[in-house]
């Protein structure tokens, strides 16, 4: 698929509703501009107005008209810098970097407390952190075996 992604001039979500939207990191990590619909859960992760490109309404095809010929319009030059930009954004999701994540949440998780403990002061009487006996079972299976899984 990266030879297909980099054939192309953008890449184009336009959707309605979608919970990710996993070919939006392939076409960025391909290096290829994209234009994103603001439906889509990854663009305010990986969409950076003015760097690898656009995020738009779906239903206003108006927009997306005009951000299609703004991209078309632009040099090749200047899609290839769009896409170098759009690496640079996706380079920190990979794997190793979602497994370290899940270890940090499993640590915290985990934490010996006394009692609970609030996760942020703003939500205090919603959120609290349960005890050490009722934590998740897996996240401290996970906790014990973490001298066995690398993270880099």
């Amino acid at each position: 698929m990266p030879k297909v992604y980099q054939k192309a001039g953008c890449f184009v979500l336009p959707s309605i509703s979608e919970p990710w939207g996993l070919a939006v990191n392939e076409a960025i990590a391909a290096g290829t501009p994209v234009l994103v619909s603001d439906r889509c859960g990854c663009a305010p992760d990986l969409v950076r107005p003015g760097e690898n490109r656009f995020i738009f309404s779906p239903m206003n095809v108006k927009e997306l008209i005009g951000l299609m010929e703004e991209i078309t319009a632009m040099s090749a030059v200047g899609r290839i810098e769009m896409g170098r930009c759009g690496q640079k954004i996706v380079a920190s999701f990979t794997p190793v970097v979602w497994a370290q994540n899940f270890l940090d949440l499993a640590d915290h998780c985990t934490e010996r407390r006394t009692g609970a403990k609030s996760l942020s002061a703003s939500r205090s009487s919603v959120l609290k952190m349960p005890p050490p006996h009722k934590t998740f079972p897996a996240f401290r299976a996970i906790r014990r075996t973490r001298v066995r899984i690398k993270c880099k």
